[in-house]
């Protein structure tokens, strides 16, 4: 699997963030809204005191920075965040005070990730240390053969892009990651509309 780092992150520090260990995230959806998963994620449904014997993960991230913030979710709620400074590197991470659903010693579990370099897949901002980008609507259909018959889906994605180009780049990319855990074979991704946000 092919991971690439941000698009224009600060270079200031870059020796010492070229050291760290990191975090690596992966898309694991490919319909909208897209969400992440990584090591941390999968401790999370580790601790997790619920049934969850039916899902493929349970705890996710998004991806859309708040701030220099990026949301911890399960089905139904944010129970935390990810924050991070200007080079990526992982300075906190908080849980909700009442959390519930877990074991208590799952913030303990979490801290091992803080000092960590996070790895975002392509197309994932954080809009507080970068502002040369725009929001892009893109309107696509794709087609995907399934058990020899082929199927074709619409679909809308929001990205966060350079240009309208790169916004269909990362769409493009994010599709061809996430049928990588598909039984399906992607057959084509056709751009009907790419419009900038005003």
């Amino acid at each position: 699997m092919i991971l690439y780092y941000l698009e224009n992150i600060l270079q200031r520090g870059e020796s010492e963030v070229s050291s760290l260990e990191e975090l690596v995230t992966r898309f694991t959806s490919w319909t909208y809204p897209i969400y992440m998963v990584c090591d941390l994620t999968k401790e999370l449904d580790i601790c997790c005191t619920r049934d969850i014997s039916g899902l493929d993960t349970y705890s996710y991230l998004m991806t859309e920075f708040i701030g220099d913030k990026l949301p911890i979710r399960v089905p139904g709620h944010t129970i935390g965040c990810i924050q991070i400074d200007e080079n990526f590197k992982i300075i906190d991470i908080t849980l909700d005070a009442n959390l519930k659903g877990f074991q208590a010693d799952v913030y303990e579990c979490l801290q091992k990730y803080i000092g960590k370099k996070l790895v975002v897949p392509k197309g994932v901002y954080c809009d507080h240390y970068q502002r040369d980008v725009s929001k892009f609507n893109c309107e696509y259909t794709i087609s995907f053969a399934k058990e020899d018959v082929v199927h074709k889906k619409k679909l809308t994605s929001r990205v966060k892009a350079s240009t309208g180009d790169y916004a269909k780049s990362i769409v493009s990319e994010r599709i061809r990651e996430a049928f990588k855990t598909t039984t399906s074979t992607l057959v084509g991704i056709e751009f009907n509309l790419v419009l900038k946000e005003l």
